[in-house]
Order: structure tokens, then sequence, then C-alpha cells
């Protein structure tokens, strides 16, 4: 019965966007400027409209939740407002009340690890659940085995649309199916 949800709801999966571009919405010297903040939202917006079609829902009555994962290059803990709060640490590096009120609604991470230091097999993990020397995704920019099935593969066979906004990086396009944004 799974698949009469499936036209009711929209999973976006926004991820990959660069620490560059999250630090520099608003800096800790600059607290009062929420234009930066306005401006990413709204390319953010425009990007996920333009994967999902501007007239589907983002919501959908079924109760089942939207999932929106925010993968970011060179980013620690302490560059997201919504841990700094969890960790009582002061110094912020972005003011981020946008992804603060999605915390607050949803769940975050509070213990994960990559098994590499590099970025493309770190998603490629992240997407797949296996080790990059598993899936092939080892060294940096190697494509995974064919076959592999990625998170793309799960949440489509329960009805949900996936969605990839931003960095890619990952191969091959028959394991990581994502509907793209550019």
């Amino acid at each position: 019965m799974l698949h009469n949800f499936s036209r009711n709801l929209s999973l976006i999966i926004a991820a990959l966007f660069c620490a560059i571009a999250l630090t520099s919405v608003v800096n800790a010297n600059n607290t009062d400027d929420t234009s930066a903040n306005s401006d990413i939202l709204a390319e953010l917006k425009s990007s996920l409209q333009s994967v999902i079609g501007k007239n589907k829902p983002i919501r959908s009555s079924d109760n089942r939740p939207n999932i929106v994962l925010f993968l970011a290059d060179d980013t620690n803990w302490f560059d997201i407002g919504v841990y700094d709060r969890l960790y009582n640490y002061t110094p912020k590096n972005a003011i981020t009340p946008n992804i603060d009120a999605l915390a607050k609604e949803g769940m975050i991470f509070t213990s994960a690890f990559t098994s590499t230091a590099m970025c493309s097999p770190t998603r490629q993990q992240l997407y797949t659940g296996i080790y990059p020397v598993k899936s092939g995704a080892y060294p940096n920019h190697g494509d995974a085995y064919e076959g592999t099935k990625s998170l793309v593969h799960y949440f489509e066979d329960k009805g949900y649309q996936v969605a990839l906004a931003g960095k890619g990086h990952i191969a091959p396009r028959s394991v990581y199916p994502f509907k793209r944004s550019v």
C-alpha cells in the first residue's frame, strides 16, 4: 500500500553545498545581516522547485516526513548554530536560523564519522552505506560499482522523490539516479 502514498509526498535531499557558501552566509562579526541568508535560502528554494516542480506539494497529507539532508565539505559541528546550542559552544562561524528552525522540527546527526578524508568517497559512503573501498568509490572521484544501491533506490522504492541540489561528484548515474537541479 506504500505505492498509494507515493504520489502525495515529495522527498527532497538537498545536499552538497560548499562550506564556503555556508560560512560566508553571515560571519560572526556581522550578526545583524540576514540578507545573505535570505538570498541563499531563495536560491535553494528555486533549485529545489526546479527539480520537483513548482506545483507539487513539499509536504503531503500522509504523515510521512520530508527529509532534507545538508552535506557540506570542510564543515565541522561548530559551524552550524544548532550544534552550538547543543554542545554549549559559543564562537559561531555562521548564523544559521533557517537550518536551526528545520533542526528543531526534525532530527540531527550527533554522532557520525567517515572512513576517508576525501570528498567524493565520503559522499558515496553516506549515500550507499558501504565503505568506499568496497563499493569502488575509492580513491577520490572513483565510480561506485554498477549494481550498487544507494539511498535513492531505497527511497524511490517507498514512493519518495529524491533530488540533489548543489555539488555532486558521484558516479555512475545508475547508482545515484537523483533528480538534479542544475
